[in-house]
């Protein structure tokens, strides 16, 4: 019996895997788009089933399905339209599929959400990020330069490329000063930490009417990055790298000749300051002017009162500074995944030379980034998302009196190209009177003074969305993000020569070593639900409701050492003498309630109303809060009736928008409306002794409360031709009042600065053209994609408000345009070499210092000086 099973068992399996086999075939194909090029990615799956597979590079696919006449294939593809193939018979197939218009309309990130582009009412642009990898920036900041209109970028004062550039969103916004809100994947943070390569998308919110939602936090405008995420399909690496250097944009063949600048200098300044600068006698200029012409080598002879003079012909901008600077970037990512998981690790390492040529510091930035995506059930999706980034940077300089750094000009005017820079290996420092300086040039070539600073950002968020039902999505996310500061300064002795004389100074300088160490912790959760309907085919509704809350802490230490073991290492073991410790705290929390409405009437008549309810720790319970609300709306012509297809063929789309919304600005400091006591150590001694003391707090001010922004946008869209051209026009208005400022000077007798109140006010006007051309064209067979894009913006700043009724122009008065720049009218330039020679005759080298004072103590204005 229990062989007969076996041997029916068997039959069986036999028979089964027989019949398996006989009820499955392969197909295979290719699928391409309208124009015969093949798509990658799109996905083919037996309908009904789980079975799918995915396009190879060359959109080739290869498939086991049920050997049914009946069985359909499902090809699905962002941005195309689905389709559906009954295989019949066939084992090959050719698949074309057509772009989904529908799916096509740009789809942009706003505040707690997307939104389709044509049904944008507030002032929001995107920028065109194009081939970023191929850009040599440290930071996205960079980039954005000219790429959003009314976004301003402003570098670092000198161009330190180690240095975030400042960015601001419609110009000058408040006299307490403040910047745009910079949130990355849905959580504050800073540009600096962002990896340019990891970039998807950059979305700006400029006027109340998009920024309202984020309230006191959005009161300068929004910007609002997404970063890269994992997408179904096969597995993929990317690696790009980038080498080259940085050059001048200007001229540095400053002047070098020794005779034309003793030249030039004794002219100018010699007699001002009762004397000659350089004091070269009648054959010096003929020695000066054969060493300037080459025909003699640089050189210093001693006189017989033991002074050098100089016949040098030094570029100091040669020794202080590289011409170029190289620069290397890595960048490397990896991403895939299936329907249920998928996700993209990244990197990057970004190494540059900085411009100092004596010694050689370096600037470094490290990036690295995970995103995974998780969709364990239909109705809920996972999302966690880590990130660190790292920023090195360092600098040398150093005078005997501390740290002195040499970019500025006020550094160089005791550098004459008549002295050398280095003379028996030692840094020469003479001095403008010959009576020494402070040894730049020597700390330089010593490294004797060193700053070191690194920059370290660690953030981690978890997320979830769930739909529960039809239309709506409920969304929640926690990011917890530490940033750790460290700060070192290390000094040691040099050695160089001093004065006309060469006297060699040894050990001189300091012999100390500052570290400053400082971490930021800081916490956010958001919690917001989108419901979407549609009634009629006609109405349709988006109402979003959520809550926010954030929470900051510093914690912050410092300590200075002196007369250290050792000059080769630097660490505060090795310090033998304490000159000073401090530490200090920061906290502040923010808490929100946020919502928007909107309706649209048949895609054509739109409406949007925003509202946040924010309570801020930086000011007193019985000002906390503030409601901030925001509508706007906008009208979409190309969609009426009365708009004929021959209109259309020109004017293929046309939108009229206008908002208006208030805003807060929460930019005071942690502790204003708390009275501190700050303690201190005196310099003088009490029995021998440092006493410790208070110090009496500052007056309280009478009230404080929010800045209040207000904020009106009208705006134009338009495209021709099937939008291939578009161009968009935005005037807009914005009133910042209750400013928070000083009150009027009080007398010295009052023994403390004047209390602050708010009662400033200024008015920001203007506007931004933006135009913009897309087009495809077939070259060669090939499909070539053409894309341009220029704007232009302007806006006036001016103070409405201010408390300085005797019109000092040290600081605000009503009426002043920010910017304005105040200076000696003049009445042109000499228009001939009479008229030059009429000026020289009057003020030459023994009264030029008549030119000098009378300006500057304004005896006569410009055109009286000039004899104009």
């Amino acid at each position: 019996m229990k062989q007969i099973l076996k041997r029916l068992m068997l039959l069986t399996f036999v028979l089964g895997g027989w019949v398996i086999h006989a009820q499955e075939r392969q197909v295979s194909g290719v699928v391409s788009d309208e124009i015969g090029m093949p798509i990658p990615g799109v996905t083919v799956q037996e309908k009904g089933t789980s079975n799918g597979t995915v396009t190879d590079f060359d959109g080739e696919f290869s498939l086991s399905v049920s050997d049914s006449n009946n069985t359909i294939l499902v090809f699905s593809f962002l941005g195309y339209e689905s389709k559906e193939v009954n295989i019949g018979s066939q084992a090959t197939f050719n698949i074309t599929l057509e772009e989904d218009s529908e799916s096509l309309d740009e789809v942009v990130v706003v505040g707690y959400g997307t939104q389709r582009e044509e049904n944008l009412v507030g002032s929001v642009s995107t920028a065109d990020l194009g081939n970023i990898e191929t850009r040599p920036s440290a930071d996205i900041a960079s980039s954005l330069q000219g790429a959003v209109p009314g976004l301003n970028i402003r570098s670092a004062s000198g161009g330190d490329p180690s240095t975030t550039p400042e960015i601001n969103i419609r110009g000058f916004n408040s006299i307490n000063g403040g910047s745009p809100l910079v949130i990355i994947d849905g959580i504050e943070g800073d540009l600096a930490n962002i990896n340019p390569n990891d970039i998807e998308s950059v979305t700006v919110l400029k006027d109340a009417g998009a920024a309202a939602i984020y309230g006191a936090r959005g009161s300068f405008g929004v910007v609002l990055i997404t970063t890269k995420s994992g997408k179904e399909g096969e597995f993929n690496v990317e690696y790009s790298n980038n080498i080259g250097f940085t050059t001048n944009t200007t001229r540095t063949d400053f002047v070098t000749n020794p005779y034309t600048y003793a030249k030039w200098v004794d002219d100018a300044i010699g007699s001002y300051h009762s004397g000659c600068y350089v004091c070269y006698e009648d054959e010096d200029w003929e020695i000066a002017q054969q060493v300037g012409n080459g025909e003699r080598e640089p050189f210093y002879e001693q006189q017989p009162d033991g002074t050098y003079k100089f016949f040098g012909n030094t570029d100091f901008y040669d020794v202080l500074f590289k011409d170029r600077r190289s620069h290397q970037i890595n960048n490397i990512s990896v991403s895939g995944g299936s329907e249920k998981l998928r996700g993209v690790i990244s990197g990057r390492t970004y190494e540059r030379e900085k411009i100092q040529n004596i010694q050689d510091a370096e600037m470094k930035r490290y990036n690295l980034q995970l995103k995974l995506t998780a969709k364990p059930y239909k109705w809920l999706e996972l999302n966690a998302l880590s990130r660190f980034s790292s920023r090195y940077d360092e600098q040398y300089a150093g005078t005997k009196n501390g740290w002195g750094d040499e970019f500025g000009v006020s550094k160089w005017r005791d550098l004459f190209p008549n002295h050398p820079a280095f003379v028996d290996g030692y840094g020469v420092s003479v001095g403008r009177t010959g009576n020494g300086y402070v040894g730049r040039l020597g700390a330089l070539k010593e490294g004797a003074a060193h700053r070191q600073w690194t920059y370290e950002n660690q953030t981690n968020t978890l997320g979830a969305e769930i739909k529960p039902l039809k239309g709506l999505v409920l969304n929640m996310n926690y990011n917890y993000s530490i940033d750790r500061t460290d700060r070192t300064f290390n000094y040691k002795p040099f050695s160089y020569l001093s004065g006309n004389k060469l006297e060699l100074l040894e050990n001189e300088g300091l012999n100390r070593h500052n570290e400053y160490r400082w971490k930021d912790y800081y916490t956010a959760i958001n919690i917001y639900g989108t419901y979407t309907t549609e009634i009629a085919d006609k109405h349709n509704f988006k109402v979003m409701l959520g809550f926010n809350q954030e929470e900051f802490d510093r914690d912050r230490v410092g300590m200075r050492i002196e007369d250290l073991l050792t000059r080769d290492k630097a660490n505060i073991s090795f310090g033998t003498e304490m000159l000073d410790m401090e530490g200090s705290t920061l906290e502040w929390a923010i808490q929100g309630y946020f919502g928007r409405f909107n309706y649209d009437y048949d895609g054509k008549y739109l409406l949007e109303v925003n509202a946040r309810y924010d309570g801020s720790s930086r000011f007193p319970e019985e000002n906390r809060w503030g409601l901030f609300p925001s509508i706007a709306g906008g009208w979409i012509i190309d969609k009426e009736d009365f708009w004929t297809p021959s209109l259309e063929n020109v004017i293929s789309s046309l939108k009229l928008k206008a908002s208006y919304g208030k805003l807060g600005n929460q930019s005071v400091g942690v502790n204003t409306f708390r009275q501190l006591i700050g303690m201190g150590r005196t310099t003088w001694l009490f029995n021998g002794e440092q006493s410790n003391y208070a110090r009496v707090p500052s007056p309280l001010p009478a009230n404080i409360g929010w800045e209040k922004i207000t904020s009106t946008n009208v705006g134009l869209n338009m495209g021709f031709f099937e939008d291939k051209l578009t161009t968009s026009l935005e005037v807009y208005e914005r009133n910042t009042r209750d400013m928070y400022l000083p009150g009027q000077p009080l007398p010295a007798v009052f023994g403390a600065s004047e209390p602050r109140r708010n009662y400033a006010a200024m008015r920001n006007r203007g506007f931004e053209v933006t135009l913009g051309y897309n087009d495809e064209f077939m070259v060669l067979g090939s499909e070539l994609s053409l894309s341009a894009q220029a704007n232009v913006s302007n806006n006036t700043a001016e103070i409405t408000k201010f408390d300085n009724p005797n019109g000092l122009l040290s600081t605000f008065y009503e009426g002043q345009r920010i910017g304005e720049i105040w200076g000696y009218r003049i009445d042109g330039q000499f228009q001939s070499d009479e008229e030059a020679a009429a000026f020289q005759s009057e003020y030459g080298r023994d009264n030029l210092f008549r030119v000098y004072r009378e300006i500057v103590t304004g005896t006569y204005c410009a055109e009286e000086i000039l004899g104009m």
